[in-house]
Parts: C-alpha cells; structure tokens; sequence
C-alpha cells in the first residue's frame, strides 16, 4: 500500500513531473488534478495516506514513522517548486480518539514552502491541529476538516477553519 498520492495539475503532468514522481523507491499513488482556478498557479496536492490517531503520543509516531516518508517526498518536490514555479498543499489524514476521521491541510504561502514543510515547522502545525480537534471534540463538536495556512513572516501554521460532520464551518480570523 503507497504511504502518500500526489495529484499533480495541468500542465506540470505533461513535463514529465509523474515519471520523476514514481521512479522512487517506495509506492506512490499518483494521478493528474484537473483543478479549475482564475489563478495561473500550480499547486499539486501531497496526501498522507497513512493515518495518524490524535492522542497524547501522536507525534512519537509521527516523528518515528510517518516523517522519514514524507521528507522523501517533499525532497522529490523540491525540483517542482523551485525550476517548475508549482506549488504543493499537504494533506494528512488523521484519526480522532473517538474513530472519525479528519482531514488536516496545509496550505503553504506560495515560494515559501521549503520553510513551510520544514520537519518542526510541519511538527508545530500538527500540533495546533491535534489541539484544535481535541478541543472541538470536548465540546460535543465532530470534526471533519481542519485547514492551516502558512504565514511566512511569522513562520509558523494558522488554524484558518475547522469543519464539522454537520457541514457547519468555523472560520478564525
């Protein structure tokens, strides 16, 4: 079973940006992102399929299983962001203490996602994330979708907005 997909946009695809992809040593689901935007920019999509549980040793696991994979990753990204002008969103599937799944994204700010998806910088945004779904599910809230964006000037992850299984969106300001 591949450990991560990557969706790459149109046009990257057609440069050749799948085979690099998938001539690496462990699987790698990956298909092509049909995305319509106004925005010229590429943005290809990581997504975690190994799936995290939020409890108290989350990021143990973390450090010691998922991130060895994942710098691969962003290591053969590096190519895509820097001579191709793409851009990456992250996508970690995670599991809450009470079996519902949640989807934590990372939204990097464009041309700064070597530092965005840097190991304790990531580290730091999973951990707001945790925080935040523990939180709503303390209220009674099920989470779905928790979205982080990067701000570059800060250099750390924002919680911009927690989605619920009702449909409902907290959007932080």
């Amino acid at each position: 079973m591949p450990h991560f997909g990557h969706f790459v946009p149109f046009p990257a695809y057609k440069h050749g940006l799948l085979d690099e992809i998938l001539n690496q040593d462990e699987p790698v689901l990956v298909g092509k992102w049909l995305k319509k935007e106004l925005s010229p920019n590429a943005v290809s999509l990581l997504v975690g399929l190994m799936t995290l549980i939020l409890t108290p040793i989350w990021d143990q696991t973390y450090k010691q299983v998922v991130w060895p994979h994942l710098s691969r990753q962003f290591d053969k990204l590096r190519e895509c962001w820097w001579k191709k002008g793409a851009s990456t969103d992250f996508m970690q599937m995670a599991r809450l203490p009470s079996g519902d799944a949640v989807q934590i994204i990372f939204v990097p700010a464009r041309q700064h996602e070597e530092q965005a998806f840097s190991r304790d910088v990531l580290d730091d945004g999973l951990q707001l994330a945790n925080e935040a779904a523990i939180r709503q599910m303390d209220e009674g809230k099920v989470t779905s979708r928790i979205r982080l964006l990067f701000n570059e000037r800060i250099g750390r992850w924002k919680v911009i907005s927690i989605e619920f299984m009702d449909g409902s969106v907290l959007h932080i300001v």
